[in-house]
């Protein structure tokens, strides 16, 4: 009878010894996996991947990795090229420990080598940047304006013009590690490499013979000169005079006039003020001036009035 009593009891015992104890760490759901966009490049044996908008790229491993590889090759024109892809996985330790992340990929969704991530701005490198060349018909002064938001002022004083020429437009870094501009007016990008305060001209290249096109850092972004700077000062004013002034600071060029314009009187006021200090002709103020949608519009026709003034 001895035997048959403690069988029973010694299965009870080797099933709660071989459970969970309280002691025992957690059991870690795996990551869930989800779609990442990114840019993906592959140099020997480093494959990396870098989501849109992160600047970080991680080392790629995990099931997915041959199929991905293989279409990338299918693609590539070039060794080391960058090509956005669409890849579901998730991010985890490389090697446990070492605090090195790695981007496990599950799957690929899609690749397609004629598209990278939108450059995004990155604070560091705004600054004012200025370039004088000494040309047969007088001096030519250009100053390029990188602001932390992504916006970019170009002014260009011209020998023989009273006012300079200046254009808008939008700056990020790339993949690459090169600050590209692209000027809407033109439909038209340009592409710098950055060294320490210095932007050299990498596309368009510049004619054979012709020296590099850099522009050196002189100093901080001036968001308040030129054109835009005094179409605030005015809205400003015109605001302040109807008990609403305006917080300049947080205006650009894509500030809505819907979030300025807040009232009839506010609207009357700027309407009237307009007529003046554009100053507006009758054209532009039956068909140009009700189209103003944002502070980027007003900049743009405070520069055309300027121009016919002149």
């Amino acid at each position: 009878m001895r035997p048959t009593f403690l069988l029973p009891c010694l299965g009870a015992l080797l099933l709660w010894s071989c459970g969970p104890t309280a002691g025992d760490p957690p059991t870690a759901a795996p990551p869930a996996d989800s779609t990442w966009a990114g840019e993906l490049q592959v140099t020997g044996p480093d494959v990396r991947f870098m989501a849109c908008g992160t600047g970080i790229r991680y080392a790629v491993n995990g099931p997915g990795l041959d199929t991905t590889l293989r279409l990338y090759n299918s693609q590539r024109s070039t060794a080391g090229q960058t090509m956005k892809a669409w890849l579901t996985g998730h991010l985890a330790e490389q090697h446990p420990g070492a605090r090195d992340t790695a981007f496990v990929v599950a799957r690929i969704d899609h690749i397609d080598a004629t598209l990278t991530c939108p450059p995004r701005p990155k604070p560091m490198l705004a600054g004012r940047y200025e370039l004088v060349l000494d040309e047969p018909q007088g001096r030519r002064t250009i100053i390029t304006e990188l602001f932390p938001n992504g916006e970019v002022l170009n002014t260009t004083w011209l020998p023989g013009k009273a006012l300079p020429f200046e254009m808008d437009g939008t700056w990020g870094m790339n993949g690459t590690g090169e600050v590209e501009v692209h000027w809407p007016m033109l439909d038209k990008r340009a592409t710098y490499g950055v060294t320490e305060n210095t932007l050299t001209l990498r596309s368009p290249a510049p004619a054979k013979g012709s020296p590099a096109f850099s522009m050196r850092r002189t100093g901080p972004p001036q968001r308040m000169g030129g054109t835009f700077g005094a179409v605030v000062r005015w809205m400003h004013a015109v605001c302040a005079i109807q008990g609403q002034p305006l917080d300049s600071t947080r205006i650009t060029l894509s500030t809505p006039l819907g979030g300025i314009v807040t009232t009839p009187a506010v609207r009357d006021a700027m309407t009237d003020s307009a007529i003046t200090w554009f100053p507006l002709n009758a054209d532009m103020q039956r068909v140009q001036w009700p189209a103003m949608s944002t502070v980027g519009d007003m900049v743009a026709l405070k520069r055309n009035c300027d121009r016919m003034a002149k």
